[in-house]
């Protein structure tokens, strides 16, 4: 028993990006059987911190943390809405009319992890994979095709096939 820890130690170490979503988080968690998922600088590595199942449980059960966002919520003290004067890219049916039905995937050999995507462009379906790279969810990828425009500063996004 005098052995050092590194002897027993998982040394391929998954993590997350800080700006990963919480449901990004979630799902490498489930799917990698963890109950525990440390968040990583994805440039230097630095340890940032970590998500437990038991932060997720608190947080979309109702606990201390859920409470803190609903109450960040609750303090806004007018209504949250969006008004738009072009259709709704939710309408799906006439959304086919008005989008160019251009999708795209990542290059993750391109991908730098720079964060402009999903910090300056903001597109929901663009989060972090378990390896420090963007992806393009498919199912809420509307094909709008503004990712492939020049938005990367490393030209990342490549038009794929529907």
């Amino acid at each position: 028993m005098h052995e050092r820890v590194m002897t027993i130690a998982t040394k391929e170490v998954k993590t997350i990006p800080a700006k990963s979503t919480i449901m990004n988080a979630l799902k490498l968690m489930l799917k990698h059987n963890f109950r525990r998922m440390p968040i990583a600088d994805p440039g230097t590595k630095k340890l940032m911190g970590i998500v437990t199942t038991t932060d997720l449980i608190n947080f979309f059960g109702g606990g201390r943390k859920y409470n803190l966002v609903k109450n960040r919520f609750n303090e806004v003290d007018r209504p949250l809405v969006v008004i738009s004067r072009q259709y709704c890219v939710l309408d799906k049916e006439r959304a086919k009319e008005f989008l160019p039905g251009i999708f795209a995937t990542v290059d993750e050999e391109k991908c730098v992890a720079c964060d402009v995507c999903t910090t300056q462009y903001v597109c929901p379906p663009m989060h972090y994979n378990e390896r420090g790279k963007i992806e393009i969810d498919p199912l809420l990828c509307i094909g709008c095709g503004v990712c492939i425009s020049g938005i990367c500063p490393s030209d990342a996004f490549v038009r794929r096939e529907k």
